[in-house]
């Protein structure tokens, strides 16, 4: 169902939508796990202080963004 809507969307309707930023990855700050914004922790290049673990497919291309988002020292 989710699929035949979105395959029947224009690309001026899917653009627009990309540009809405509540629509991107939400990721909630609980004050316990992590204790400030994502976007905020890597700014600030405290991410290495938050545990956490993250992973992807190899289906998704996921594994291409660790080049692109990742602090130097992040294996």
């Amino acid at each position: 169902m989710i699929g035949d809507c979105v395959r029947n969307l224009n690309i001026d309707t899917i653009l627009e939508l990309a540009k809405d930023q509540r629509l991107r990855f939400p990721i909630n700050t609980d004050g316990h796990f992590l204790r400030k914004p994502v976007h905020e922790l890597l700014h600030k290049h405290e991410v290495l202080t938050v545990p956490f673990m993250t992973g992807v497919n190899n289906h998704e291309g996921g594994f291409i963004l660790a080049e692109f988002f990742a602090p130097p020292n992040w294996t």
